[in-house]
């Protein structure tokens, strides 16, 4: 494994454990009150992207990193719905 392979896999695995303290209050609290509805969607959009970007270039740490990472942010979505 080289260099490049090692920093893009603390990445993801940085990038994708960031999102589960908010996951985890969302749903514990049930209070998601400051949490910006547009933000989180755009978010997820951008991450979705970043999804099909890892798939067609094949590139599995990318692809299930931001697989990951799209899961959580929809489940910040919808408890921001649920909880308003």
């Amino acid at each position: 494994m080289n260099l490049t392979t090692i920093i893009g896999l603390l990445a993801a695995i940085i990038s994708t454990v960031s999102f589960s303290p908010q996951v985890i209050k969302c749903w514990q609290t049930k209070r998601t009150k400051d949490i910006s509805f547009p933000s989180y969607s755009l978010l997820a959009i951008g991450v979705f992207f970043w999804v099909v970007y890892g798939l067609f270039r094949q590139d599995i740490i990318v692809f299930i990193a931001n697989l990951i990472i799209l899961l959580s942010v929809v489940l910040i979505l919808l408890a921001k719905l649920k909880y308003g």
